[in-house]
């Protein structure tokens, strides 16, 4: 019970904010109903390419899971990889900054069988790396000028979420690049810990987190890189073409505009970024839209990626199980 009223609130809680954000857009464009009718008037090879995307970005995400997971020497069933992708998106689409996305991704990949273990390593090196690749080529594109006119704190955010996820991920790089070293690091730590009770448990996720990166094979960075390049090719693409067909051009400032953008969404501190995406929408494409068709984009986008995401994971949680179950922890496993 406790923890479907978790569920609940989180879900309360996304609606409230969605509502706030689309309301604030709504007032300061001056949106109306009219003007979502270019949306609809779109040619309709491009709705098509829009729909396909929309359904290549959970295949895609389940292939960013099956090469992490395979670059760690193990071989999840795609059913399990499908559901945790699936998992993940429903559950950071939920919660506050995304954070009960990768334990949403672990606890299904336990339902499947895999230790829990390599379940979180798999879960959060995907995250960490996923999103600083997008963060680093958000930045790249606006040092590039092709993105949008955006004020100093917005950038001092982006930039403070790559320094912040660059420092959680340099020792999970330094620990697989060199084994030897970090053993005898953390053998030095092992003998100062002795057996105090919490600090002894903090110690025996930290060996077995490194037993799971040692695993990890250099070869393997050019396919991890190649899915994350495909998964946001995929997803950016979708934000573009919405913009392109409503007017937005170059398409390079679009595309870096659209990256940007998407980089914020990922940071934002709201559940699944719920009313900051929207309500900061029309800024972010002033450069290259007015405010109602950049406003009207944004919704657009949003409806065929997280809205979706919502929706695909509601329904398909509620079919195989673990709607509850994540807010539940570790109970629901045994």
């Amino acid at each position: 019970m406790r923890a479907r009223t978790t569920l609940l609130l989180h879900a309360a809680a996304f609606i409230v904010c969605l509502a706030l954000g689309v309301g604030f857009a709504v007032s300061y464009t001056g949106l109306r109903t009219s003007d979502l009718q270019p949306l609809l008037r779109l040619d309709a090879r491009l709705k098509c390419m829009l729909v396909a995307m929309a359904v290549v970005f959970f295949a895609a995400d389940q292939l960013r899971y099956l090469a992490f997971a395979w670059a760690l020497g193990t071989r999840p069933s795609a059913r399990a990889s499908l559901d945790a992708a699936i998992a993940c998106n429903f559950f950071a689409m939920l919660t506050p900054g995304g954070t009960m996305g990768a334990p949403g991704a672990i606890y299904m990949l336990c339902r499947h069988g895999m230790p829990v273990g390599i379940a979180s390593v798999i879960a959060f090196l995907k995250s960490l790396v996923s999103t600083l690749f997008l963060l680093l080529s958000a930045l790249a594109m606006f040092a590039l000028g092709l993105g949008p006119t955006l004020d100093g704190p917005v950038i001092g955010l982006l930039t403070g979420a790559v320094v912040l996820l660059g420092t959680l991920l340099t020792p999970l790089v330094v620990a697989a690049a060199l084994p030897g070293w970090t053993q005898k690091g953390v053998g030095v730590l092992d003998r100062w810990v002795g057996e105090r009770p919490l600090a002894r448990r903090v110690m025996e996720q930290i060996l077995s987190v490194l037993a799971h990166l040692q695993k990890l094979r250099a070869s393997s960075i050019p396919m991890l890189l190649s899915v994350n390049l495909l998964y946001f090719v995929n997803l950016i693409g979708i934000l573009v073409l919405i913009a392109t067909g409503l007017g937005a051009e170059p398409i390079p400032v679009t595309s870096g505009i659209s990256t940007l953008y998407l980089a914020f969404v990922y940071v934002a501190p709201t559940p699944g970024a719920a009313g900051l995406a929207e309500g900061t929408g029309a800024s972010f494409f002033a450069r290259v839209l007015p405010p109602t068709m950049g406003l009207a984009a944004v919704l657009a986008f949003r409806m065929l990626t997280a809205w979706l995401q919502i929706a695909v994971g509601a329904v398909h949680l509620a079919w195989v199980g673990g709607l509850e179950g994540v807010f539940a922890g570790r109970k629901s496993l045994e």
